[in-house]
């Protein structure tokens, strides 16, 4: 027998231990280093350590975190708010950005990527004339930068040992002259150690979220296994030798905590005649223990998160009502406190990317749109179809839009003998007048004199068919006055009315579109400019009892005037009714419209 491999087992007391923690990670931290550790600051940054893993971590946080995710979804769907609109006219946004997205959709995943990442990310393509047409999200988890950050480089796999990358440059806000797409990259300043990619904002709360998981791992284990993590084996043969030992506890660890298992305590006692027993610690103390820690971790993940109140997660704390009141309450305070001003820092950034190519836009929610009705100034100045158009709804039917909020949906019939001296004498001025215009039936209304895009018009028929011409050089001729979607808009309007020819500067979706909004039908875009622009007039005001029957009448009457008509009509009547209208302190006007006759072109005068 070679003694030299007979190893004299150790005694051990009976309270010495051996711990074995199978769920031990090395944490995951956001450290910035150049890739092979070079310097200089054009050297693509990995995120994570040289792994470059960083966003994977805070991927998995997302997933695995029902209160973290939770509250990320719960602020993602405040910030998009209901509505997107156009800052200058309150109408609804709902132009596509790409073949396949709308502006709404391109917004959900740029939110979504600031609140996890605390970065979003766009790919902007160019034209052959370098006008940016396309704009596509790229998911922040894929781009890296450099430490300039003029410099972008995007590959779905960074854990690859060689990662197929395809690189980009930074975006201008100037016409690009190489025509390649480019990266418009943001990412909000958060005071930390990192420089290029700054961390989270509920980056305080990272070891809390891991916790969060680690509790919900630790159950589902014990319910998995039916062999609680809280138990102790204990073998009465003292310590074996180290081989030994060690493949005793990867057995056990294989057979009973699957890799899932979270800590198991084995015992070696000093007593030879008794065989292995196991001792389970009572489940409820654990569980006492988890309900109090689960409590710390969601207080640390709220307060992180810059949530006034559990309640707007549906968590109620002890000693709070619960009742609407304070849970409205709270959530003015976040909305206010946060939600507007995240939105307001999202907004600003897709804004400056959008300058020059489409309106500004904001978001509004369902209390703002239902306010509408209620705001005073717009009530006054706006129609009710204008009102519906700001709210994302089609017009009412037959023209019943085409009133104040406060008027009558009829006009009062008047007799035709009144016993009122003056109402007979209005309707004898009226009865003069009453063949006077046009049916506004007979024509498309391009504009209104709320939005009126004279300087505009007049500059795209004076200037047709553009040889030569990009919407940015269009743009630049009008002194940068109308963003390129404005141009487009009107080119289209245009088009779809056979006021100018067809062009390549707008597609077939865009005269379709404007055909829609205009609701008119579709005609034959190859015959060349036979229609043209005209002005008309409408009376326009409030339709109820305090009117005078001669202004009831003409208000009612769904014509257009030329300023011809007007003047001819006041010599009829013997009064200047462009300037006095229906006489003294009338709360009527001459509302001027930009129009395009429906039928075949004749007639009409583009005078004032």
């Amino acid at each position: 027998m070679n003694r030299k491999n007979i190893k004299t087992p150790v005694k051990m007391s009976s309270n010495q231990i051996s711990k074995i923690n199978l769920s031990s990670q090395v944490p995951v931290l956001p450290t910035e280093v150049g890739k092979g550790n070079r310097k200089g600051s054009d050297v693509i940054q990995y995120w994570g350590g040289n792994a470059n893993n960083y966003p994977n971590h805070l991927n998995m946080l997302f997933a695995k975190s029902p209160i973290h995710q939770g509250i990320i979804k719960m602020k993602s769907n405040y910030i998009l708010g209901d509505k997107i609109i156009y800052k200058n006219n309150k109408n609804l946004a709902d132009f596509k950005v790409n073949n396949d997205e709308t502006i709404t959709q391109l917004l959900d995943k740029v939110i979504k990527d600031f609140l996890i990442y605390n970065i979003f990310s766009i790919e902007v393509i160019y034209n052959g004339v370098g006008e940016p047409i396309e704009w596509n999200h790229l998911p922040a988890k894929f781009v890296r930068t450099n430490k300039a950050k003029t410099s972008f480089w995007y590959c779905t796999d960074w854990a690859e040992s060689s990662p197929k990358t395809i690189e980009f440059e930074g975006w201008k806000s100037n016409r690009e002259s190489d025509y390649t797409s480019k990266i418009f990259w943001y990412s909000s300043y958060n005071a930390g150690i990192n420089q290029v990619y700054f961390e989270p904002e509920y980056f305080a709360a990272i070891k809390s979220i891991e916790t969060d998981i680690a509790i919900s791992d630790f159950h589902n284990n014990n319910i998995n296994t039916n062999f609680s993590a809280s138990s102790i084996i204990t073998f009465h043969n003292g310590e074996p030798t180290e081989d030994v030992k060690n493949l005793i506890e990867k057995t056990i660890t294989e057979s009973y905590t699957g890799t899932s298992g979270k800590k198991l305590i084995i015992n070696f006692a000093n007593e030879e005649s008794k065989p292995a027993e196991v001792t389970s610690i009572s489940p409820s103390t654990w569980n006492d223990a988890f309900l109090t820690l689960k409590e710390d971790v969601i207080q640390d993940i709220v307060i992180a998160h810059n949530i006034t109140s559990g309640m707007l997660i549906g968590i109620k704390s002890e000693g709070q009502l619960g009742g609407s009141t304070e849970q409205d309450a709270s959530f003015k305070i976040f909305k206010s406190k946060y939600v507007n001003k995240k939105r307001d820092e999202i907004l600003g950034q897709i804004n400056k990317l959008f300058s020059g190519v489409f309106d500004e836009i904001d978001i509004i929610d369902e209390e703002e749109i239902d306010n509408i009705e209620n705001n005073s100034v717009l009530t006054q100045i706006c129609t009710i179809d204008e009102l519906r158009k700001m709210k994302g709804l089609p017009p009412l039917l037959n023209n019943a839009g085409n009133r104040l909020m406060n008027e009558q949906p009829q006009p009062v019939q008047q007799s035709n003998f009144s016993e009122n001296k003056k109402d007979d004498e209005d309707e004898l001025k009226f009865n003069s007048i009453k063949d006077f215009g046009d049916d506004i039936n007979s024509y498309v209304v391009l504009h209104s004199s709320n939005f009126n895009n004279d300087k505009l018009t007049n500059y795209l028929i004076d200037n047709s068919p553009f040889t030569g011409k990009s919407l940015s050089d269009i743009r630049a001729d009008l002194n940068e006055d109308y963003s390129i979607q404005s141009i487009k808009d009107e080119l289209s309007k245009l088009v779809a009315t056979n006021v100018i020819d067809k062009n390549e500067l707008i597609s077939d979706i865009d005269i379709k579109k404007a055909q829609k909004d205009l609701n008119i039908t579709s005609n034959n875009q190859n015959t060349p400019n036979i229609n043209r622009i005209e002005v008309r007039y409408s009376y326009f005001g409030p339709k109820d009892d305090k009117n005078r029957a001669f202004c009831s009448k003409l208000v009612s009457n769904n014509k257009l005037y030329t300023r011809e008509d007007i003047q001819s009509m006041s010599e009829v009547i013997g009064m200047d009714i462009y300037t006095h209208k229906g006489g003294k302190n009338c709360r009527h006007t001459w509302k001027k419209h930009t129009v395009v006759r429906k039928n075949d072109g004749k007639g009409g005068q583009n005078d004032e």
